[in-house]
């Protein structure tokens, strides 16, 4: 079968409190590509959306097609529930800016890249940088409504936006000098092996095709990204950390046992 190479990637940022109990963490904030877009490239015009079957199909996602590149859950779907969240974490652009974002957003967005013009050739998408000014926006919102929900509330500060850096293992490093008080990143670094789905010619499913039915044999969903079955992997990984390559600079248990 055809390889494509390319490297796709995800920023996680959860905010830790003191408080304890159930969910592990207040918040839980993503970027990245579509890796982890759960429908925030839907309404764009672009053509990397996938708000169409055979993504998202019968019980693999018992809502249809969401706007997840993807047959079911994603990795940081199967992070939020690992984390205890009751609910996954809305996309941005169809949240209400309510009580959502006192437990997180997505802002992720398919086609995005480290540089801003990558993935222009499919029409719009949400850079990293815009990704990063929509959450100063919602951490300006958040520390509000956080004071009007307690009596001693921790100040979130706005997050600095970042020109992308030289190196994967250098972003997360630097992202953490300037990161929001209290907080802390993990990137998660993820690249393409091979792939098992019909495809078009940008490397998703065609539309309204049927996949084979034992989905959760296989690796990947599409031409460039993974199945449900792997995203559990993946995500079980990342939250453990059994190896230090699974995520940097730590695992999402050790950093959520973190008090600053």
């Amino acid at each position: 079968m055809a390889k494509v190479p390319t490297i796709l990637f995800m920023m996680v940022v959860v905010l830790v409190d003191p408080i304890h109990g159930a969910p592990q963490v207040p918040c839980f904030f993503i970027f990245g590509d579509s890796l982890v877009d759960n429908g925030n490239n839907n309404n764009l015009l672009t053509r990397a959306k996938v708000n169409y079957q055979p993504y998202g199909i019968g019980i693999d996602f018992l809502t249809g097609p969401t706007g997840r590149f993807c047959n079911g859950r994603t990795t940081v779907d199967i992070l939020a529930q690992l984390l205890g969240f009751e609910n996954l974490i809305p996309p941005f652009a169809t949240s209400n800016k309510g009580p959502d974002i006192l437990k997180g957003l997505n802002y992720a967005s398919g086609a995005t890249g480290i540089r801003v013009e990558t993935g222009s050739q499919l029409g719009g998408h949400i850079s990293l940088d815009q990704q990063l000014l929509n959450h100063q926006v919602t951490a300006i919102l958040y520390t509000y409504k956080k004071k009007k929900n307690t009596t001693s509330p921790d100040e979130i500060s706005s997050a600095q936006v970042h020109r992308p850096m030289p190196t994967k293992k250098s972003m997360p490093t630097k992202f953490r000098r300037g990161k929001p008080n209290p907080a802390n990143f993990v990137g998660i670094d993820l690249c393409r092996r091979n792939f098992v789905a019909r495809v078009n010619n940008i490397g998703q499913c065609a539309a309204g095709q049927t996949p084979c039915q034992n989905r959760s044999e296989y690796v990947f969903w599409d031409g460039f990204h993974p199945t449900e079955a792997l995203n559990q992997i993946t995500g079980i990984r990342t939250y453990t950390a059994f190896d230090p390559s699974d995520a940097y600079p730590m695992g999402i248990s050790h950093l959520v046992q973190l008090r600053l």
